[in-house]
């Protein structure tokens, strides 16, 4: 059985690379709006759903 760290480790590099990638190709927000982070990152949602 793979590790859970080496699975967050794998989930976290891919959503890192996804986010630069996603980023580039978004129309800018032009609302002002403020992003609140979340308390859970994407990786450790993602992460949790491949577990279970």
């Amino acid at each position: 059985m793979v590790p859970l760290e080496e699975i967050f480790c794998f989930i976290d590099d891919f959503c890192k690379q996804f986010e630069n990638r996603s980023a580039v190709k978004l129309l800018p927000n032009s609302k002002g709006q403020r992003r609140r982070s979340c308390r859970l990152s994407i990786s450790e949602i993602m992460t949790i759903l491949v577990l279970f």
